[in-house]
């Protein structure tokens, strides 16, 4: 057994430590998606999945991203203001 994973004595299941999640607080935001060609992408993030994600680009587009053809996600922190 790996140091990453810890055996529970009840069911006798695998179970690796959570991961942080950053796109819960991306969703409704403006951000930007480098691809790995280079393009960038801009769009607010409305929806995502253990696969895709899902951007508005505005003027009723929207766009679903596969996360692996994904570089980069550049995004802006949010204040207080905000």
């Amino acid at each position: 057994m790996s140091a990453n994973t810890e055996k529970t004595e009840a069911k006798g299941e695998m179970k690796s430590p959570r991961q942080p999640q950053f796109l819960p607080h991306l969703t409704n935001q403006k951000i930007m998606v480098r691809m790995i060609d280079g393009r960038p992408i801009q769009g607010v993030l409305e929806s995502y999945n253990n696969y895709e994600l899902k951007l508005d680009l505005g003027r009723n587009k929207k766009l679903i991203i596969f996360k692996g053809a994904i570089s980069s996600i550049e995004y802006q922190e949010r204040t207080e203001l905000d």
